[in-house]
C-alpha cells in the first residue's frame, strides 16, 4: 500500500476545521500527518490537537512563510523514506474519498508524474466563477496548480530544489510548478473529487468589477497588506524568471494595472501602498543576478 505523508501548514488556524481534516485523514492506515506551524498565537492549543489525534506537530518560532514550512515538512517525510506527500492549507476542507481517489489513480505509476491534484472551489464564489473552474474531463494535464491538495513525489521536490523560500507565500506553488515543467515532470488534475478551499475573503461586487474593467468570472479576494505586497512582487518575479515558458511582455505595466483590484477592498490606501511597493521591488528584481535561482536552473537542465 502506498504510504502518504501529509503536511498541513498552519498560521493561527481554526482548530475545529483542522481537527475535522485530520480526523478524515487519520481514517486511512497509509497516511501519516504533520502540522508545521508558522508561529501561531494558539500554538499551545495546536499542540493539544496533535496529542489528542496522535499527529506530529512542528512549531516554528515565527512566520517563516509557506515555502519554508513546506520544505521542513518534506524533509521530515524524506527522512522517513516516504515517497509521496500531500500538501494542505489549514482552511481547505478535504472530501472523505480524496486519499482513495489519489491512490487509485494510474498517473501515480508514471515515472514523470510529479503532482496529482484535484479540482477546488470556494463556497463564496458565484456560480459563474465556480463553472469557470470546472472541467468535464476526468483527468487533465496542467501546467500550474495551487499547492493545497497536491500529492507530490518527494524525489521531484528534491530534484527541483524544493519550494523557493525567498518568495515567502504567494506564487510559491506556481514557481514550483514551473521548475517541475522545466525538469520534464508532469502535473495531473483529477476532476473526480473537489476540494473546498478558501482563497481569502472573497467579495461579490459585480458593479465594482465592471467599473474596474474585470471579467465577470474574475475573483476578488481581499487579503492583508502584507499579502498584497507579495502577490504583486512575486507576480513580476515569476514572469521574469520563466520567460522561456510564459513569454509575456510589459509585465511590470500589466501588474501595476492589476493593482486596480485593491479599490474593491477594505483599507484601500494601506493595501494599495503595499501593492505598489511590491510592483517596485518586482521591477527591480533581476533573475540573471539571482545566483541561487540560476544554480537551480542549471541543476534542472542536467
Amino acid at each position: 500500500m502506498l504510504q502518504i505523508g501529509v503536511v498541513v501548514v498552519s498560521y493561527n488556524p481554526d482548530l475545529n476545521v483542522l481537527r475535522n481534516n485530520l480526523r478524515t485523514l487519520k481514517t486511512h492506515e497509509n497516511v501519516d500527518c504533520l502540522i508545521v506551524d508558522n508561529g501561531s498565537q494558539n500554538s499551545n492549543e495546536l499542540k493539544k490537537v496533535g496529542i489528542d489525534l496522535q499527529v506530529d506537530v512542528l512549531l516554528l518560532k515565527k512566520n517563516f512563510g509557506i515555502a519554508y514550512a513546506q520544505n521542513r515538512g518534506f524533509e521530515f517525510f524524506k527522512d522517513r523514506e516516504v515517497d509521496w506527500v500531500l500538501t494542505l492549507d489549514q482552511d481547505s476542507l478535504i472530501p472523505s474519498n480524496l486519499v482513495d481517489v489519489y491512490t487509485n489513480s494510474v498517473q501515480l505509476s508514471f515515472p514523470d508524474s510529479a503532482i496529482l491534484t484535484c479540482s477546488y472551489v470556494d463556497d463564496k464564489w458565484t456560480e459563474i466563477q465556480k463553472r469557470a473552474m470546472m472541467q468535464a474531463d476526468k483527468v487533465v494535464q496542467k501546467k500550474y496548480v495551487i499547492s493545497s491538495g497536491n500529492l507530490i513525489r518527494v524525489s521531484a521536490w528534491e530534484k527541483v530544489g524544493g519550494f523557493d523560500e525567498f518568495l515567502f507565500i504567494d506564487l510559491v506553488d506556481f514557481d514550483f510548478d514551473a521548475k517541475l515543467f522545466l525538469a520534464g515532470y508532469k502535473i495531473w488534475k483529477t476532476n473526480e473529487v473537489i476540494l473546498h478551499h478558501s482563497v481569502g475573503k472573497t467579495l461579490n461586487k459585480p458593479i465594482m468589477q465592471k467599473l474596474l474593467l474585470l471579467p465577470e468570472d474574475a475573483i476578488l479576494a481581499d487579503h492583508s497588506p502584507m499579502r498584497q505586497y507579495y502577490i504583486y512582487r512575486n507576480s513580476i518575479i515569476f514572469e521574469k524568471r520563466y520567460t522561456m515558458i510564459s513569454k509575456r511582455r510589459f509585465v511590470v505595466l500589466h501588474t501595476f494595472f492589476a493593482t486596480r483590484r485593491v479599490f474593491a477592498y477594505r483599507q484601500k490606501l494601506r493595501k494599495l501602498i503595499a501593492a505598489w511597493r511590491g510592483v517596485i521591488d518586482g521591477a527591480l528584481y533581476r533573475a540573471g543576478r539571482d545566483a541561487e535561482f540560476q544554480q537551480k536552473l542549471i541543476k534542472l537542465r542536467h
